[in-house]
């Protein structure tokens, strides 16, 4: 399809489910977070206020519907006829014993890599060449993938029961070194993050919400290394404070600027097999490809 709203007036009922899970995330992060975007009741030492509680119920009883809804949108993503390319490239994401690690953990990869988060600029290099805008990365001299491709082929055993059976239910081998997968590894991901969320908030239901409230802190001087799994990918931090808190020097590493030579790589293999299209059919299959990989364009250059 040419565009996002042929792609509406195709799949209507299909848009609306997707709507209402979009907004079912928005709810929680306001719920949580005080408001939609730059959410901002939380803050060094806790939360300014607590989540109410009755509005917590509401999302606990609206999840179980959303997740259906999730489950019937991943029925017509199976439906999309997915180009056979495969290129081996190496997968890294964050890894902890605990869960789908979104929040924590360490540094792994594919290859075998498995480093504290704090040694990642050790080892993984930002490069940015002459008369290009935008940022790349390689670990040893190579590119690499993250995001949700990466998030399946490492961590998929820790993922939700109903995530899982979906994943299963694809019959995939792995590794998977398909990138046109990354669509299903995101729905994948989709149906775990709902399940985990009712998880979470009914914990927060019979949880002491009060011993999240901010408590007293001392200002430092110091250096803080951190990492998040964004959706498209491991998202590094590093901030160095003074001692009255202003910030010295930060860097931060963005999961496009991550995997954008590999795309490059994996485009440089993939237009071999297009080139007898026409330019417009060529066309439409690189804009696929991209898609597939959901870069940020701005995040690149950051």
């Amino acid at each position: 399809m040419d565009n996002d709203l042929t792609l509406i007036k195709r799949y209507p009922n299909e848009t609306l489910k997707a709507m209402k899970i979009r907004e079912f995330g928005m709810d929680i992060v306001r719920i949580v977070g005080g408001r939609v975007v730059h959410p901002l009741t939380n803050e060094v030492g806790g939360f300014k206020r607590v989540p109410d509680s009755e509005a917590l119920k509401k999302l606990a009883s609206d999840a179980k519907n959303v997740l259906k809804l999730a489950q019937e949108l991943g029925e017509l993503f199976k439906k999309i006829k997915i180009p056979e390319f495969s290129r081996k490239t190496e997968y890294v994401c964050l890894q902890n014993n605990q869960d789908y690690a979104i929040y924590d953990g360490d540094i792994v990869s594919s290859e075998g890599l498995h480093i504290p988060v704090e040694k990642f600029e050790a080892n993984f290099h930002e490069l940015q060449k002459q008369r290009e805008v935008i940022k790349k990365v390689e670990h040893k001299g190579k590119s690499y993938m993250v995001g949700a491709i990466a998030r399946i082929n490492v961590n998929r055993t820790k993922l939700s029961p109903s995530a899982q059976e979906y994943l299963e239910s694809l019959k995939w081998s792995y590794p998977d070194f398909n990138p046109f997968h990354n669509i299903l590894c995101q729905m994948t991901e989709v149906i775990h993050a709902i399940e985990k969320s009712e998880q979470l908030i009914n914990e927060l239901l019979s949880a002491d919400l009060n011993q999240v409230l901010t408590k007293e802190y001392n200002v430092q001087e110091g250096i803080g290394v951190a990492a998040v799994e964004a959706p498209r990918g491991t998202l590094y931090y590093h901030v160095e404070v003074d001692s009255k808190g202003y910030i010295k020097n930060v860097n931060i590493i963005t999961p496009t600027a991550q995997f954008l030579a590999n795309l490059e790589d994996d485009i440089r293999q993939y237009i071999p097999a297009i080139l007898k299209l026409t330019d417009r059919e060529k066309e439409k299959k690189l804009r696929a490809f991209i898609r597939a990989y959901d870069p940020c364009i701005s995040c690149a250059v950051h």
